[in-house]
């Protein structure tokens, strides 16, 4: 017996703790009834959204009956079917990579419920002042022309202020605990500055804060005293997290991009983000990388033969990672795992 995955607008309802019976959809600008689920109500969704909830509605194939759609919506049959997009057009896509150029939130809304092994992302730190006050308020002390200028970018330039951030990831995150198959891990590069505010935040997501992984660069960066060389990574669980290794350390030692490679500021080593995947993404999974960059992420899920999504807002970024990821696609195969180590 086969089952369909796809968008097919034909029901709707309310995501709060009692769910009314499924009812027809009307037209394009009814409003869906208002409900509490995850705190927010949801009163005049777009056709967009319409056909992401009738993707969540699955039906057996040669049969009338429906699947029931709870509050979960939990695809259990295939858990590791490829994720259905519906109205987002992809901005490269070819053998297993898919590359969206906007806003991550929205991308991530139109994805199929337990379809992701892993997310694993770096975002922009936005800890780069050392007050509050000189992060949010760069912008008033220049030119109208030099804020709306190409040069001038608002988030990528560090400059969003720690509840802007905060707000942001944990509503990245709480889109990863409905995209996420059960038992697996969400991971947020962050620095020190930023762990105090965004563990606690993100953790209200629903995810279970279960370790902070430290990236050893292997060398200092600029600076008099205790120079920085390291980085961290935050991890974040759905249940009781199936590793596929062992041997794994949360201390991770893999020298730094050299300037000369590098395509973006703060591009991370494949090499590290491959150990990462390898410990914490079963075979045949789909890795996704929200804040992609230049696709490091990607370069190194498709390496080791997951399937994996990239979202970036930056045309720049797309461009490059795109770029890249086109110059050596490798034939999509099973991920090679590390070695488990004897009980």
């Amino acid at each position: 017996m086969s089952t369909r995955y796809y968008a097919e607008p034909q029901i709707a309802w309310s995501p709060g703790p009692a769910q009314p019976a499924a009812r027809p959809v009307a037209a394009a600008t009814e409003a869906l009834p208002e409900g509490d689920g995850d705190g927010i109500a949801f009163t005049a969704p777009s056709v967009t959204e319409k056909c992401r909830v009738g993707a969540f509605a699955t039906q057996r194939a040669g049969s009338e009956e429906a699947a029931p759609v709870g509050h979960s919506r939990a695809i259990k049959d295939h858990p590791l079917q490829k994720p259905v997009l519906s109205g987002v057009k992809p901005y490269f896509e070819k053998d297993g990579i898919t590359l969206y150029c906007g806003d991550c939130l929205e991308v991530m809304r139109s994805l199929v419920d337990a379809s992701i092994g892993c997310v694993l992302t770096d975002p922009p730190y936005c800890s780069g002042g050392s007050l509050e006050a000189q992060k949010n308020t760069k912008a008033q002390g220049l030119r109208s022309a030099t804020v709306a200028s190409a040069d001038f970018v608002w988030f990528a330039a560090d400059n969003m202020g720690t509840a802007g951030l905060t707000f942001l990831l944990r509503s990245v995150l709480l889109e990863a605990r409905r995209l996420l198959l059960p038992n697996r891990s969400a991971f947020v590069f962050t620095d020190w500055r930023m762990v105090p505010n965004l563990a606690p935040a993100l953790e209200s997501s629903g995810l279970r804060y279960r370790n902070l992984l430290v990236w050893d660069k292997q060398n200092a960066g600029l600076g008099v005293g205790f120079k920085p060389a390291h980085e961290l990574v935050m991890e974040f669980t759905n249940g009781v997290t199936e590793y596929q290794a062992q041997n794994g350390q949360n201390v991770l030692r893999v020298p730094r991009v050299h300037a000369s490679e590098k395509e973006h500021g703060a591009q991370k080593p494949v090499a590290l983000l491959s150990k990462i995947l390898q410990v914490a993404c079963p075979a045949g999974e789909t890795v996704i990388d929200p804040f992609m960059g230049s696709g490091s992420t990607i370069d190194a899920a498709r390496d080791l033969g997951y399937r994996a999504i990239g979202i970036d807002l930056s045309e720049r970024n797309c461009e490059i990672a795109a770029r890249r990821l086109s110059q050596q696609l490798l034939p999509f195969a099973a991920p090679t795992q590390p070695e488990r180590s004897a009980p």
